[in-house]
């Protein structure tokens, strides 16, 4: 919705560092160490038009889970 208000595409992107505390929250938080290391994977923008219908609004959701499980399993086989 914000990028459709706003103009701006969505900007799927994955972070995971070497060392880490992890909180046990439904987005598993990461807090890096520092001077850890970290693997950051960034996807193509998605762009949602100023007049999109909710259909159109849940394919874009949907494009995003897709980009982000993506990159998420590209992280895990480096």
């Amino acid at each position: 919705m914000l990028a459709k208000k706003t103009g701006r595409p969505v900007l799927p992107f994955m972070f995971n560092a070497q060392r880490k505390i992890e909180i046990g929250s439904w987005d598993r938080l990461q807090i890096p160490v520092p001077f850890t290391r970290a693997d950051v994977r960034i996807g193509a923008p998605l762009h949602v038009a100023p007049d999109a219908t909710d259909a159109e609004l849940e394919a874009r959701r949907d494009e995003l889970q897709a980009a982000l499980e993506r990159l998420s399993a590209e992280g895990v086989q480096n």
